[in-house]
């Protein structure tokens, strides 16, 4: 319509809320505005005490304008980098000394809106020299550990060997140059396990206090609320714990039998026909 407002930067047509608002910019110029005064040399000198801290957040700026995102997006990043390069200043006196464990640590403590800000930092980080990204090994080691911790303390010590031994096993495999060794997925995996069935026993079994009270009663019923296919999974993963507990004598027994394992079908099929036919015609002549 020729009698809608337009954007007097621009030329675009105003919306029905910025009309009401009275507005004379469209959203896009009001954030291109917006960004053009928070990183202006004036603004800037009056934002931070360091130039190293302003300087980053300008590259910062350019660094989300190169991956193309939308210009609203650009200033919601930017104003959630702003507060977080704030922090960065008052905590240290040059951008080195920045980590991924504090930028991770900050975006955990200020408000649920600026963490989402946390992966574009991270990678301008990365990208300007200041952070070094850590290795996939060395964050799952750190999860890894972090979830013994949460173990209560009598359960804590018997897992925590099992880690180590597992650990230990993985690097003799892999200075033996064997081809596939130990994973420390796998071992996430079986730290899982073991803390899973620990917070069943302090839920089901509060009386249980550490692996030296858990009998064969407890873990078969904890197997029984598994699926079949990962009862026996569980059930392996216990029993090797057990054996190392025994055999560095955390534990006076072993509190479960080590029966066969039994492998279930992978899938399970229909009957054939011809299969078919043939129990129906046992049926019939069982009647």
């Amino acid at each position: 319509m020729n009698g809608t407002p337009k954007c007097t930067i621009c030329g675009q047509a105003l919306n029905a809320a910025l009309i009401r608002g009275r507005h004379k910019k469209c959203y896009n110029c009001i954030d291109q505005t917006h960004l053009d005064i928070i990183l202006s040399p004036a603004q800037l000198s009056k934002t931070f005490s360091k130039q190293w801290t302003s300087s980053l957040l300008v590259k910062y700026f350019w660094y989300l304008k190169e991956t193309g995102i939308s210009i609203s997006g650009i200033r919601k990043n930017v104003d959630k980098a702003k507060k977080i390069l704030l922090l960065a200043e008052s905590a240290f006196l040059n951008p080195s000394e920045i980590t991924v464990d504090w930028v991770e640590k900050i975006c955990e403590q200020v408000p649920r809106r600026l963490r989402l800000v946390k992966t574009s930092l991270l990678c301008f980080l990365q990208e300007q020299g200041i952070l070094k990204m850590p290795d996939e090994n060395d964050l799952l080691q750190a999860r890894i550990l972090k979830q013994i911790e949460q173990i209560p303390a009598g359960f804590r010590r018997l897992v925590n060997i099992y880690y180590q031994t597992r650990l230990e096993l993985r690097n003799r495999q892999i200075s033996h140059n064997e081809a596939t060794p130990l994973s420390l997925q796998t071992i996430n995996s079986d730290i899982g396990i073991f803390s899973r069935f620990v917070k069943w026993l302090d839920h089901e079994h509060q009386e249980v206090s550490s692996w030296n009270l858990v009998q064969e009663s407890h873990v078969h019923e904890f197997l029984l609320i598994l699926t079949p296919h990962n009862r026996e999974i569980v059930r392996k993963d216990l029993y090797v714990l057990f054996k190392l507990a025994r055999r560095r004598k955390a534990i006076t027994h072993i509190p479960m039998t080590n029966y066969p394992a039994r492998e279930l079908p992978p899938v399970s099929e229909p009957l054939s026909m011809t299969e078919q036919k043939r129990v129906a015609r046992i049926l019939l002549q069982s009647i």
